[in-house]
C-alpha cells in the first residue's frame, strides 16, 4: 500500500487546486473584453483592426488595415470614440501606411511608416 500514498497526495493537491480555481471563477471580474473595429477597417483576410498599446487612462492605439491592405493608425478613448490618423509621409499602397505602436500617459502616440 505504500505506492498508493504518493498518488493519493497528488490527487489531494490537484483537488485542492481545482477547488481554489472553482472559487476564483465564482468571483465576478471587474474586467470585460470589448471588441471593436476602427472606421474604414476591412473585413477580408489580413484586414481589420489590431490594438497594440493601452495607456493608464484606457486609451488604445494600434493599426487598422483597409480593403486595399493599407495601414492607418488609430486611437480609441475609454468611451469608445475612435480617431483614425495617417502620417502625411506614409505610403498609400498595399502594405504601407501608418502604425500606432505605443501611447504614453500623456496620450502621445509613437507611430511608424512601414515603407
Amino acid at each position: 500500500m505504500k505506492t498508493c500514498k504518493p498518488v493519493l497526495r497528488v490527487f489531494v493537491v490537484v483537488l485542492a487546486f481545482a477547488c481554489i480555481a472553482a472559487a476564483a471563477d465564482a468571483t465576478p471580474s471587474k474586467h470585460k473584453i470589448i471588441t471593436f473595429d476602427a472606421p474604414g477597417a476591412g473585413t477580408g483576410s489580413g484586414q481589420g483592426t489590431v490594438a497594440i498599446s493601452i495607456d493608464p487612462a484606457g486609451k488604445i492605439t494600434g493599426l487598422t488595415r483597409d480593403a486595399n491592405l493599407v495601414r492607418h493608425g488609430f486611437v480609441r478613448d475609454k468611451k469608445g470614440n475612435i480617431v483614425v490618423f495617417d502620417d502625411p509621409n506614409a505610403g498609400t499602397g498595399s502594405g504601407q501606411g501608418t502604425r500606432g505602436y505605443s501611447i504614453n500617459p500623456k496620450g502621445e502616440i509613437r507611430h511608424s511608416n512601414p515603407e
